[in-house]
């Protein structure tokens, strides 16, 4: 999704932001209301199915949209309902849309 797409559906309240990032990279700055979810880190999996809940729809971001599509791509094996942001947060970014 774009930005503006992407920027609409997180405001549905049956809608589960999650940065793919590492926690570091997450503290320099994400979305508002995002929750942190490594993509890299081995359990994500097993953290995934702990965490997110299966009614909502998950939306998922990194930096560069490559590690987000990874995630949707684990997720959707996992039987969620996942939509990513194109080009990651640069776009969102780009786009002028806030970050906290």
């Amino acid at each position: 999704m774009n930005p503006k797409e992407f920027s609409e559906a997180i405001s549905q309240k049956d809608v589960y932001l999650v940065d793919v990032r590492p926690a570091s990279a997450y503290d320099e700055g994400h979305i508002k209301g995002a929750h942190n979810l490594d993509v890299e880190d081995p359990d994500f999996d097993k953290k995934a199915e702990a965490t997110l809940p299966k009614e909502d729809t998950i939306a998922v971001y990194c930096k560069t949209g490559m590690h987000s599509a990874l995630a949707k791509q684990r997720l959707d094996a996992l039987g969620y309902k996942v939509i990513n942001l194109d080009n990651g947060l640069n776009s969102w970014i780009e786009a002028g849309l806030p970050t906290t």
